[in-house]
């Protein structure tokens, strides 16, 4: 393990509670002696300002991670330098990569080994090692932060995963070759592509049961959903396509124009979709208004993930062949810099929501 940079000033929720706790405590003391002397005032100012400088660090969310399927490596970028910090060493063959809202726990998906490694973003060591099913990609992480879906391609099945015991709670049977997963964000649905039944899952999270499948067109891949819940996409690179549906699945609209869409991501605002092309070397940006594509950009060799900061303003793609990671501006499109040498073949990126 390599870690190059310092994230013991990052605070924890429970340290972020206590100086809540405490400052409420001054603050009421100093409004019950208000005619007191003013230094009664100080511990309250003190408190306060020490939360808020807390708060803004946890606001800030400054780092992405990368999962490297040739270096067997998670790549940690600050997002505000755009460099490369450290890298942790983790399984055979890492594929899938997600953060806990909260910003505290890595879960990484090893392809070769039928496991997810849990790490601590704090100490970067390993949390838990856990088995799933055979092949698991992509993984996704509930909106409340309880569980982690992984998408078993070889078992045909999603492994569910509860984050406080980070042992595997539940298996949903779906279709045929599971790629991705994706909850919706008020939490009432997660969809799952399956790649060889050209069919989205929707799944029920709360009962964790399929509920409804919903026919695409060729080979389905990636899904993302709208901040807003209501608009599912689905990238299949079977017919080089991707469609926009409603929660429900009924069609919305197909775009075409890509060579090879492999994976999505929706800003925070859900007004642009980031759609990594892969045969071109390229990002397109959907409109989401007309659901149209209003411009690509090109990016380094062989792309294949991405994802958005928290703040909505940076998209960051991992370049499997070009060993790289191109920070995207979300508003221009453009790239604004590319962060080399961050490991061997980066597959997946992703960042705290």
């Amino acid at each position: 393990m390599q870690v190059f940079e310092c994230r013991s000033c990052v605070p924890t929720p429970a340290f972020v509670s206590t100086l809540i706790s405490v400052s409420r405590r001054y603050t009421n003391l100093s409004l019950r002696f208000k005619r007191c002397h003013p230094l009664l005032y100080a511990p309250a100012i003190c408190f306060f300002l020490l939360l808020s400088a807390c708060m803004s660090s946890v606001n800030a969310q400054p780092y992405a991670y990368v999962a490297n399927a040739g270096s067997n490596t998670v790549a940690i970028i600050n997002i505000g330098k755009s460099l490369m910090s450290g890298s942790v060493t983790v399984p055979t063959g890492p594929a899938g990569i997600a953060v806990t809202p909260d910003g505290s726990t890595i879960y990484v998906s090893s392809l070769n080994n039928g496991k997810v490694t849990a790490l601590s973003t704090t100490t970067h060591s390993v949390l838990a090692t856990i088995p799933v099913g055979t092949y698991p990609t992509r993984m996704a992480i509930s909106p409340h932060g309880s569980v982690v879906y992984v998408a078993d391609q070889g078992s045909n099945q999603i492994s569910v995963i509860s984050t406080s015991t980070k042992t595997v709670t539940a298996k949903i049977p779906v279709g045929n070759h599971p790629t991705s997963v994706a909850f919706s964000p008020d939490g009432t649905h997660a969809y799952v592509t399956n790649a060889w039944s050209n069919t989205v899952s929707i799944i029920n999270p709360q009962l964790h049961e399929v509920v409804a499948t919903f026919n695409t067109a060729g080979a389905p891949i990636d899904v993302a959903v709208s901040p807003d819940s209501q608009t599912v996409y689905v990238a299949c690179v079977g017919n080089s396509t991707v469609t926009a549906y409603t929660r429900t699945g009924t069609l919305i609209k197909t775009m075409t124009g890509f060579a090879y869409p492999v994976a999505m991501a929706v800003t925070p605002g859900g007004t642009r979709v980031f759609v990594v092309d892969e045969n071109n070397a390229s990002v397109s940006i959907i409109d989401t208004a007309t659901h149209t594509v209003m411009g690509r950009t090109q990016v380094g060799s062989l792309p294949t993930s991405v994802a958005i900061s928290a703040d909505g303003t940076q998209a960051f793609v991992t370049n499997e062949f070009g060993l790289s990671l191109s920070v995207l501006s979300t508003s221009s499109g453009a790239v604004l810099k590319t962060v080399p040498s961050i490991g061997v073949y980066p597959i997946s990126v992703a960042t705290i929501p």
